[in-house]
């Protein structure tokens, strides 16, 4: 029984995949690619491991990067870096011209 639960995520995310559910979500207008239970989960353990800093590898169009900096304002933490290969002008406007509170 556990090891059935513990393959029920897979088995409901493969088939979903095919119909692009990963890209329903959005933050600030920018996809996240993230599932909400994903998005739950990390805010959760945000604030209860309390981070300084935050590194996020393949930032894709920056919608989670972006959902840890509105998370930012309500802790205590202090950077947060993105790391990919192309990040567009546009995001790079919302991010660098915001003022950390």
């Amino acid at each position: 029984m556990i090891q059935k639960l513990k393959n029920l995520p897979k088995s409901l995310y493969i088939p979903t995949d095919k119909h692009n559910f990963y890209y329903l979500y959005s933050w600030m207008g920018k996809p996240m690619l993230q599932t909400l239970d994903n998005i739950f989960n990390i805010q959760e353990l945000i604030f209860k491991t309390k981070l300084d800093i935050i590194i996020e590898i393949g930032v894709a169009w920056a919608g989670t990067l972006l959902i840890y900096e509105s998370l930012s304002n309500y802790t205590n933490t202090k950077k947060i870096i993105g790391i990919d290969i192309f990040i567009s002008e546009d995001l790079k406007k919302i991010i660098f011209t915001k003022k950390k509170k």
